[in-house]
Formats: C-alpha cells, structure tokens, sequence
C-alpha cells in the first residue's frame, strides 16, 4: 500500500460476516474514524437487496449510503451479483469514494483493491472497513488510474475533502453539466505553495500487470489447474474519466468478467478525450473476443419503489433485440439486458442530448457466456425458474 494508507488488519472472515455492525466507541482510537467528515449514525440498510440476505437486520456503517438505497439500488445489486457469481476473482474499485462497494465486496468474501484520489475518502473507507471488522481482503491506494502514464502527472488534491463529483481534472467537484463547483475554483486559485499546505500530490497509475498493486493479486493461481485469477468486477466511477480508466486496463479486459460502470460522455472533453475517441474505445471493449459483454441499464428508483427489493438476474431479463432503443427512465422494472453495442448507442444519445438521455448513467456489462451459465441452471431446474433468458435475436 502507500504510504501513510497501510492495509487494514482484522480478524477472520467468519468474525467478519458474524459482526457487521460495531460500536464506534469501539474504536475511538482510530484516526480515520475521528475525521469531521465521518457520522457514526450514517448506515446502509441490507434488506433491500436478497444477495445481501446473510445480513438481514444488520447494517453497514457507510458515510452518505441513503443513495444507494433510495437511487442506485439496482447497481449495488448488480455488483453483488457480480462478486458472488466469481467469488474466486479479484474486485477492482476504481473512483471508490467513502468505500461502499469495496465494503460490500469485502463483507461477501472478495479481494479488493480500492483507488481513491480524495485523501479524505480514503480515510474514511479505512474506518469503514474497521467498524464492519473487514479482513486484509480490502487493498487502499490514495491514486488515481490514468492512460499514458509517461505524459501523466501527480496532481494536487485537498488532504480533507471528500466530493462525490470529483476527478483528477476538478479536485473538488464538477457539476455533470461540466460547470465546475465553487470549491475546485476556490482550491485552483491557491499559489503551488499553499496547494502544497492544504493539498497532497496525488499519483498516477495504471491498470495492467505492471502496476505492482495488481500484479501481487493477479498473479496469483485461483483453480487447481492453474488459471490466472479473473477480474470478477471493474467498478468504475470517475465522473467522466471512465475512458482513461478503461484504457488504462485494456490488456486486462480479457480477465474481466463484469463491469459496473457510470459513462458520462458529457464530460470526456475534460479528460482529454473527445467524443470519437471514446465511442471507440467503448465499441473495441463490449466486442470482447469471442465472449462479448452485454450491456444491461440499471435505472434509478422511481416513487413506486420506495419499499421494493432490488435484484438483478440476467437469467431472468429478455436479451432486446439490436434494434430495440435504449430506454432512459426511473423505475427497477425498467432495467433491460440488450447487446453490448447498445453502449455505444447510449453514449451516442447522451452526447446528442444528455437532457433527455441523461447526464450520467450507470450499467452493467457480462459476458455473453453467462448466458450458457443460465442454460445449465435451467436445465437442472424442475421449479420452472431459472430457464435462462429469452432471446428474442441478435
């Protein structure tokens, strides 16, 4: 790990799923856990989601986890899907912000590595994953993950902040419509030398087999025959610095089996990238070899789904036709699976309109050999769940 950010030490993994909520008494002494930014009453409730039935009751201490609850409850269920369904590979946080998915991963047994550019985030993840007794299975690195690491520098960031909408091209935040918000300007107008007092150099990374954070785990044999350990899920939230990352992990794109992803086309003109670019790198990741990804929306809650439990199983969603267009909408029942290239076609719509076709979107990617996965389930199946999905063409 980096300096000043060592790997949290714990206790056993089956302490750890026994003891998911403690005391912050508990852990006075914890730096990370005195930070002003953290709040002892902030929780995620696990009810909503049946992966996540082994807590039933408990709850997460988690800064700022109303969201994932009451907004994006269908991407936490996407990702435990994903964790659950390699349980053997390797979790990739990248953007992991206060921590959330990392915990997540952790409290259902994966490896993680978390990269986070907020020095503040990152503390306050460290206290996350000591109040939830997490194992050494959570990696932190106070980085963040670029293309071109030869033209890549370090960049200033607040030693303290902690802003959902930041990136390595605006620190402390920048609006989706690309406004940047009054604390970024504010931190940019400082003198180097009193960036150097509030701010921490922050350092650039890649994601592939050179970078020795990665290497350690990837190289790492998970079957008995020897196969290389798989990505079992490359989350990926960086406020429009997606393209970077994904560049960044190219030759790992064969180990990938999941994404969860949040694309926002809107804003890759401040990474550098331009629209050309970025549909481009989106068509060359979902054509996948000879196991492409599909692409399945994970709409925000609407009204109706105050109550309702999130879950996502691709063995139960119809694959869409290529023709049919992606539709942008709140409300759980609106998610659908369609071919991967339906990313590039969203990508498209948003940067032609992002008014009606969203600012931000987030989605998930498998692998076209999950659906075989669904074959076999249903095949064995004598309940008449679990068929595997309709294909209704390709």
């Amino acid at each position: 790990d980096d300096p000043g950010l060592p790997t949290v030490a714990c206790a056993s993994e089956r302490t750890m799923i026994a003891v998911v909520l403690l005391a912050l008494g508990a852990h006075a002494a914890s730096e990370a856990c005195k930070s002003p930014l953290f709040s002892s009453r902030s929780f995620l409730r696990t009810t909503r989601w049946p992966q996540l039935q082994p807590f039933f009751g408990q709850k997460l201490h988690l800064r700022d986890a109303f969201h994932l609850s009451t907004v994006e409850p269908l991407a936490v269920a996407a990702f435990a899907h994903a964790v659950l369904a390699e349980p053997a590979g390797l979790v990739l946080d990248i953007g992991a912000n206060v921590g959330s998915y990392s915990i997540i991963a952790g409290v259902l047994g994966a490896r993680v590595i978390a990269v986070e550019m907020q020095p503040g985030c990152l503390n306050l993840t460290r206290c996350h994953i000591e109040l939830n007794n997490m194992t050494t299975r959570v990696r932190l690195l106070n980085r963040y993950v670029t293309s071109s690491l030869e033209h890549a520098l370090r960049i200033a960031v607040p030693r303290d902040s902690c802003n959902v909408m930041a990136s390595p091209s605006a620190v402390v935040g920048r609006w989706p419509h690309g406004l940047v918000n009054k604390a970024t300007r504010l931190f940019m107008r400082q003198s180097a030398e009193e960036r150097s007092t509030s701010g921490l150099l922050v350092s650039p990374m890649s994601l592939s087999l050179d970078e020795p954070a990665l290497s350690e785990e990837l190289l790492l044999r998970s079957t008995a025959g020897g196969d290389p350990r798989p990505v079992s899920v490359l989350k990926i939230d960086t406020e429009g610095f997606e393209v970077r990352v994904l560049e960044s992990a190219r030759s790992l794109w064969p180990r990938v089996r999941a994404l969860l992803m949040e694309i926002q086309p809107c804003a890759w003109k401040f990474a550098n990238v331009s629209a050309e670019q970025g549909l481009r790198t989106l068509s060359d990741l979902v054509d996948g070899g000879g196991d492409p990804f599909l692409m399945i929306t994970l709409p925000h809650a609407g009204k109706i789904d105050k109550l309702a439990n999130a879950t996502i199983d691709p063995c139960a969603m119809p694959l869409m036709d290529v023709s049919e267009q992606i539709q942008i909408r709140n409300g759980l029942a609106t998610a659908r699976m369609h071919p991967g290239s339906a990313l590039v076609d969203l990508a498209q719509r948003m940067l032609r309109n992002p008014r009606r076709m969203g600012w931000f979107n987030e989605v998930f990617l498998i692998r076209r050999s999950n659906l075989e996965r669904c074959a076999k389930r249903g095949a064995t199946s004598s309940s008449g769940r679990g068929k595997g999905p309709t294909i209704l063409s390709l």
